[in-house]
């Protein structure tokens, strides 16, 4: 099954010419197209409303795979207009799908959350519907019910390789912390896939590969992983990842506590990342590169580094970016306010993200415990047990404080005794933080 639409004698000769120019388009999603720009002008100007939402469907799908987030939304609700006005139920459902991937990667989790729903209730769920369910599924913290929802996709034999290509890549990436064997296998599984399906996929399924060796404890062959991604790259846009390598190879060199070898691969991703052009990553390496200077006791470069973050995220408008650097920025203070961390805390509840939220509320605990005021630590610590998508680690150490404030050590020691302090993305003393936003 190619994923390809039979025309129907229903269909308009721009809807036809328009369904061939989307499959184009998903193909390549790196070109440019001035062959849509043509074909929206022409249908636009005799209202063939079906035509449009096909061709800006397209369009924000290939701007979203190259990071253009602005476009990709303007795309997608333009798509999303034209499919109600043509009464298509089904290119409604596929627009709403993507703008809900587009305002995920954006930080708005309860805004692709509400898509999502509408979409559903548009038409039946399709694999690319599916797909997108299971990813915000994933960055909201319901990993139980991503896993359960890309181990049907790629099963699924109605499913286009492209999709069982992209739901083996995100099922693995669910498992690395779990059970990274099987999450090394799948990589694999998709980079066979993407090798004949989707070619600009390849260098970062390539890099997914390193990551999970990285997990196994093979650090000479994850490095290979990476510079072969590098390659790969090169090969098929001429310029390489650059950046993008150096930013994921301080991820991992994070990992394995090579904090001055992970300092200096983020250092190389910032000096490849212009404020002009990529802000947005530029911002989100800022965070993990002040994490880094943390764990590596630095907090004079943390606190630079998480100011011009901010600034970044403020230009963007990205409010999950601004109330997680905040808070990192606050987590540097021990005089920080607990009003001030839950205001943050709260932000990234209202925007779904409960797995970051969850770390907020904790730290707007322990904050408020520091100054006496055991009522509002309680508040904030039962917060975190409210959310089912909170980190069970997190959990775990919320109960823990909560039964220190109140007097029982050894329900206290029960809860941490379950933590793993190896977890590479927990913020607090007992482990290293290397979190990546994106």
């Amino acid at each position: 099954m190619d994923g390809t639409t039979v025309p129907t004698e229903a269909d308009s000769p721009l809807v036809i010419h328009a369904r061939r120019l989307r499959d184009e388009i998903l193909a390549h999603p790196e070109g440019s197209w001035p062959e849509a720009d043509r074909l929206l002008a022409t249908a636009g100007g005799v209202s063939d409303h079906r035509a449009v939402a096909i061709v800006r469907t397209a369009l924000a799908s290939a701007a979203r795979e190259s990071q253009r987030y602005d476009e990709a939304e303007a795309h997608a609700s333009g798509a999303v207009a034209a499919a109600q006005a043509s009464a298509d139920r089904g290119e409604q459902a596929q627009a709403l799908a993507i703008r809900a991937m587009v305002r995920l990667e954006r930080g708005d989790a309860e805004g692709a959350r509400l898509d999502l729903r509408a979409a559903e209730a548009q038409a039946r769920l399709t694999p690319e519907l599916r797909l997108a369910g299971a990813v915000v599924a994933g960055k909201s913290g319901e990993s139980g019910l991503a896993r359960e929802i890309l181990e049907d996709l790629y099963e699924d034999p109605g499913a286009s390789a492209l999709v069982r290509m992209k739901a083996a890549n995100n099922l693995a990436e669910q498992l690395l912390e779990i059970a990274p064997d099987r999450a090394l296998a799948l990589f694999r599984v998709a980079r066979e896939l993407a090798s004949t399906e989707s070619a600009v996929h390849l260098p970062f399924v390539e890099a997914n590969i390193g990551i999970a060796l990285v997990h196994l404890g093979d650090l000479p062959n994850a490095l290979a992983a990476f510079a072969k991604a590098e390659t790969a790259q090169v090969r098929l846009s001429g310029v390489g990842m650059v950046a993008e390598y150096y930013a994921e190879l301080s991820a991992v060199f994070g990992r394995v506590r090579l904090l001055t070898e992970a300092r200096t691969a983020a250092a190389a991703a910032l000096a490849g990342l212009p404020i002009q052009t990529s802000a947005l990553m530029r911002a989100d390496v800022l965070v993990t590169s002040a994490r880094l200077a943390v764990a590596d006791g630095d907090v004079a470069a943390a606190r630079d580094l998480l100011t011009e973050a901010v600034q970044l995220y403020e230009r963007q408008h990205r409010g999950a970016g601004m109330a997680i650097s905040a808070l990192e920025m606050l987590a540097l203070d021990t005089d920080a306010a607990h009003l001030e961390v839950s205001r943050h805390a709260q932000a990234l509840t209202d925007l779904g993200l409960t797995r970051e939220a969850g770390r907020g509320w904790l730290q707007a605990g322990a904050a408020a415990e520091r100054v006496g005021d055991l009522s509002a630590a309680e508040h904030y610590w039962q917060q975190v047990a409210d959310h089912e998508g909170t980190e069970v680690t997190v959990g775990y150490e919320a109960r823990a404080r909560s039964a220190l404030a109140r007097g029982a050590p050894a329900r206290a020691h029960r809860e941490l005794s379950l933590i793993h302090i190896s977890e590479p993305t927990r913020r607090t003393p007992i482990s290293y933080a290397v979190f990546c936003l994106k």
